[in-house]
């Protein structure tokens, strides 16, 4: 699997400078045509989100569909058509990457939040999360958190997908390399993603997942690459959660963090001691519930996100 999509992932440059000179063809006119009227027609679009998706998702299956029976792509294997669909997307999104990545509100806030809190976690080691002794290697795990970063270089969904394949390849190698001893699984591989993306403090982690979500051609975000992309969706939805109730830490000591990073308001704080003085034994779940609760509606959130692993699966 791993090696197919690799020799996958090297052939896709080729195959997109390959499309461009089919599309510079005069054969080609009709397609380019197409291509052209539906992005001016989308760069005049009230921006929505979910609306924006749908219409590049349907078109993305029209020209699929219409290139499978042009005469340019007649001799064409199942394998060059699916690299020309490939291609036809990057094309696409790159065009439109201004118009649609972070065009949404809530895309934004989420990235700030998430950015904060990674912040305020920066203090999180394994023992935290509980990944037991001799699993993590730092040099692997800031690897797989550069990768993370390295979506906000690529505009083309395909592109960021690949560095999410990256980072999860590194960190389940990782995991693999260690296998033999005692008490490491597969069930390690959650928490160490979730130190990967602690580690990043990446910038635009919700609105990359968002981007991906609704302009990768969701016919080809299957398989690895689903599996990868969903385990970063819920990484993400876990720490935007997180509490003290959540790690191996005292509530103090979580909070201390948390407030120096600012990614905990004195309203919040008050409600967490309301909290601890109000229950009857003083409970920190009860306490860091309450806290939670309050971070910008993401009760809300993580039933969007639910919704779209649904959609996904």
């Amino acid at each position: 699997m791993a090696d197919t999509d690799a020799a996958q992932n090297a052939a896709v440059p080729l195959a997109f400078n390959q499309f461009i000179e089919v599309m510079n063809m005069d054969q080609a006119k009709d397609l380019v045509r197409a291509i052209n009227t539906f992005m001016k027609d989308f760069k005049h679009r009230t921006p929505n989100a979910e609306a924006d998706s749908q219409a590049v998702q349907g078109f993305l299956q029209q020209m699929e569909t219409a290139m499978a029976k042009h005469p340019l792509f007649a001799a064409s294997s199942p394998a060059e058509l699916d690299a020309a669909t490939e291609a036809m997307e990057k094309y696409l999104m790159t065009k439109l990457h201004e118009r649609t990545f972070r065009a949404a509100p809530d895309d934004v806030e989420r990235d700030e939040l998430l950015a904060v809190r990674c912040t305020g976690l920066g203090f999180v080691q394994p023992q935290h999360l509980e990944v037991p002794d001799g699993i993590v290697d730092e040099g692997c795990l800031a690897r797989a958190a550069a990768e993370l970063n390295r979506m906000n270089n690529f505009k083309a969904p395909r592109d960021k997908l690949v560095c999410i394949l990256n980072c999860c390849r590194m960190l389940n190698n990782l995991l693999t390399s260690r296998s033999t001893a005692d008490g490491i699984g597969a069930d390690d591989f959650t928490p160490l993603l979730i130190l990967a993306v602690i580690r990043a403090r990446p910038t635009c982690l919700a609105s990359n997942l968002a981007y991906i979500e609704r302009y990768r051609y969701h016919a080809r975000l299957v398989s690895e690459a689903q599996y990868y992309y969903i385990q970063l969706c819920s990484a993400a939805t876990f720490i935007e959660m997180m509490d003290a109730t959540s790690l191996k830490v005292h509530p103090d000591e979580f909070i201390a963090h948390m407030l120096a990073a600012g990614a905990m308001s004195d309203e919040q704080l008050a409600m967490m001691q309301s909290s601890n003085s109000n229950s009857a034994d003083g409970s920190a779940a009860t306490a860091a519930a309450a806290v939670t609760s309050s971070y910008c509606g993401l009760g809300a959130t993580s039933a969007v996100l639910t919704g779209t692993y649904t959609v996904l699966l």
